[in-house]
């Protein structure tokens, strides 16, 4: 029997992005501050694909806020923050298979 390690795994960033508004919660402005909760699918403990990604303002006295869709976050920061083998781990992986594929068919003399 084969065992293949399949799992998920997630972060959360808190970035120096401060907004200022309202907190509907405390009843009083609030520098809210943005976040980002984002997980992923792994496969051999390698991550794979992104499976949730979440831009949040939160309350830093409260901890409510508002979430926010990718476009407004990422315009926020000026770009993706989430690294690239989080967002694209699959490729290394694909890449992996397919030079050990090509290596065990050459040693069969198939290439």
């Amino acid at each position: 029997m084969l065992l293949v390690p399949i799992g998920s795994a997630g972060r959360l960033l808190t970035f120096d992005v401060i907004d200022r508004r309202d907190c509907g919660t405390c009843g009083e402005p609030r520098d809210f501050q943005l976040r980002l909760r984002y997980e992923w699918g792994s496969l051999f403990w390698w991550p794979i694909c992104l499976t949730e990604r979440q831009y949040q303002l939160v309350c830093p006295v409260c901890e409510h806020g508002w979430v926010l869709d990718r476009r407004a976050g990422e315009a926020m920061l000026g770009g993706d923050p989430i690294p690239w083998r989080h967002r694209n781990g699959w490729m290394v992986l694909a890449g992996v298979v397919l030079v050990l594929g090509t290596a065990l068919a050459r040693s069969r003399g198939l290439l």
